[in-house]
């Protein structure tokens, strides 16, 4: 696929990222995504997923660090 702002190939790639609870910070692996030269894209249905989980998780006091597959 091309991009519609910048006009390069979108790639797939797995990316990590940290999100910040109240106590706690969870850091997620190999979340699947899409990058262009302008933005990475992660999908709304996959958002949610991860959304759903640091919900219920909220109550975490120690640093967690998983794969994406563990959400």
């Amino acid at each position: 696929m091309i991009c519609g702002k910048c006009q390069a190939n979108k790639e797939a790639v797995l990316i990590t990222q940290q999100y910040q609870l109240q106590q706690s910070l969870v850091t997620i692996h190999y979340i699947p995504a899409t990058r262009c030269n302008c933005q990475t894209y992660i999908s709304t249905t996959v958002q949610q997923e991860i959304q759903a989980y640091l919900t219920e998780n909220a109550n975490l006091t120690q640093p967690k660090v998983l794969a994406y597959s563990e959400v």
